[in-house]
């Protein structure tokens, strides 16, 4: 238990809403030491309510000022939020949120990585089904406030949209539902940014909500304060503060399921991954009905006197030729979602020799101290591994690279995608890519650097014709130090009528006979000739390119039997 001398003590319970999120906001606030806020409500909401008053009131204040501190949220720092909440009640030992972030917000909104690693944070779910039906019935109560409703307007649904663009062939009997169902779809799909952030322990709401063991563990465990049994036994005999639903509509997520629409059951087996529903399943929630393969009985098709259902496009389009969600079809193209879910199956925790490696799962690797350091780097410009200290910087290395605040983006040169920084530096390209600086040899060609594979990569560092630099300056350092390398440098004057010069890691003996030669722009073609014709010699050692030279300064014969032995072998190493 926190003594008064100590440090506030500081929790998050993030969720993409709509569990028991205000219910629970009561429950941790019922210590007297601990303040709570809640959603994008008012500071003071939760300490200053009351639980009775606002289950008796419905979904009222929700819908009324639940968006109250938005702005506060979208542009203040995590560490400026929190200090707000101190501000707001400066007597706490405790401070924490619920239903304020998500995870992945929650990251990208720390400016140090050292607040996520002080944070108790705990992610709460729902059954997706569930979900869809309490957050399709919250928005389309929204529609009679404005404000609220302006946000799935003018913001989810166009993501939606952007994600998925088959929502635009799908049945559309009516614009306004189809717009809610595919907004409430869309934050279930949103729980696959959650999977990528290992280490953070998931809740289930139903188990939460009913188990007063698992409820105290999680409170003591946000707060490291004691919570009175009696009471925590209390509020789940009282329920839930909101009642997004109608009382009396059946809980069964499968029940719910099979009394949707068909198109809305299309919609949700479209929008929902595999990866959440392989996750959801191993929290062992029942989401079967979710995958395609395994859909619902289909309604039966029987003929109808009425006219068919307009798809969404053409239903957009009878309301306006140019409806601003048309814009879509020409914008979609691969989301971040569906890049999560074909790259990015979640990421494992690795802790060796005293660093922390997030390691994307679908690489199979237990051991990174076997991967080459430039191997590393590869994976990690791909955004496929982060080696860090801690795992709140694992954290925030996944953040950046998946979910990059498009503010800091925009302010950046080294971007996501493949970006040429400067063509020609000593024969290499510049290219950024992944918050990475690739050198590339020009012979080299175009590389799609997304699809590099780890064989290819391995051979182009074998010829030095690829490097990979944490900044612009380290790559020219390297390009530099590898011209200079690679320039031809006398060893002795002469011996027996050849130089003997030191280039490209060999001994290159030249016969004086050829005068002055650039070895460094000397075509290939040239230096295969002077090869064949026993006047330029490629030996390992200064002491082999003599004996060499001594091999071809014998009698006609021997010289002839040794040059065309040598060209044989020249021959094999190419």
């Amino acid at each position: 238990m926190p003594q008064d001398n100590q440090s506030p003590r500081f929790f998050v319970v993030t969720t993409p809403g709509l569990s028991a999120t205000r219910w629970l906001a009561y429950v941790l606030a019922e210590h007297p030491d601990v303040y709570v806020a809640h959603g994008k409500h008012a500071l003071d909401a939760v300490i200053r309510g009351q639980f009775t008053q606002e289950q008796q009131s419905g979904d009222r204040d929700s819908l009324m000022r639940g968006n109250e501190m938005q702005a506060l949220y979208d542009r203040h720092s995590l560490e400026e939020v929190f200090a707000r909440y101190q501000q707001t009640r400066p007597e706490a030992r405790v401070y924490g949120c619920v239903h304020s972030y998500t995870l992945d917000g929650l990251i990208l909104a720390a400016r140090n990585p050292q607040t996520l690693s002080n944070l108790r944070i705990l992610n709460l779910v729902r059954h997706p089904v569930n979900y869809i039906a309490s957050h399709y019935a919250l928005v389309r109560s929204a529609e009679k406030h404005p404000r609220l409703y302006q946000l799935y307007v003018e913001r989810v649904f166009p993501q939606a949209l952007r994600a998925y663009p088959e929502l635009f062939l799908m049945p559309c009997p009516d614009i306004r539902a189809f717009l809610a169902f595919a907004a409430s779809c869309q934050g279930v799909a949103n729980l696959l940014r959650d999977l990528v952030f290992p280490g953070v322990r998931s809740v289930k709401m139903e188990e939460l909500t009913t188990r007063i063991e698992l409820l105290q563990s999680v409170c003591q465990e946000l707060t490291g304060l004691t919570y009175s049994p009696e009471s925590l036994k209390t509020f789940i005999n009282r329920g839930a503060v909101n009642q997004h639903r109608p009382r009396g509509a059946s809980n069964d997520p499968r029940t719910i399921f099979e009394g949707w629409e068909s198109w809305q059951q299309d919609i949700a087996q479209v929008m929902i991954p595999g990866a959440v529903l392989d996750w959801l399943e191993e929290m062992d929630y029942d989401v079967t009905m979710l995958r395609s393969e395994s859909s619902a009985p289909s309604r039966t098709n029987t003929p109808s006197s009425e006219p068919p259902v307009p798809c969404l496009a053409d239903h957009l389009r009878m309301l306006d030729q140019r409806h601003p969600y048309l814009e879509q079809l020409t914008r979609s193209g691969p989301s971040t979602i569906q890049f999560i879910d074909t790259e990015h199956p979640g990421f494992q925790l690795v802790h060796q020799e005293g660093k922390v490696y997030a390691l994307a799962r679908s690489l199979k690797v237990q051991n990174p101290s076997r991967l080459a350091p430039e191997a590393l780097r590869m994976l990690e410009a791909k955004g496929l591994c982060f080696c860090t200290d801690t795992v709140a910087e694992a954290w925030v290395a996944i953040a950046r690279s998946l979910f990059p605040n498009p503010e800091l983006a925009a302010a950046q040169t080294m971007t996501t995608a493949p970006h040429l920084v400067e063509e020609g530096f000593r024969n290499f390209n510049l290219v950024s890519y992944g918050g990475k600086v690739f050198a590339l040899a020009q012979c080299v060609g175009p590389v799609d650097f997304s699809r590099l594979s780890e064989t290819e990569f391995r051979e182009l560092r074998s010829k030095e014709q690829i490097f990979i630099a944490d900044s612009l300056a380290e790559a020219k350092r390297w390009i530099e130090q590898l011209h200079e390398r690679l320039q031809p440098q006398s060893l002795e004057t002469t011996y027996k009528g050849f130089n003997l010069v030191a280039y490209r890691g060999s001994v290159w003996a030249v016969a004086q006979s050829l005068g002055s030669l650039d070895l460094a722009s000397l075509p290939a073609g040239e230096t295969e000739e002077h090869q064949r014709t026993a006047r330029i010699f490629v030996a390992p050692s200064t002491e082999q390119a003599r004996r060499w030279i001594d091999q071809i300064s014998c009698p006609p014969r021997r010289r002839n039997l040794f040059s065309r032995i040598y060209r044989r072998a020249v021959s094999r190493s190419r």
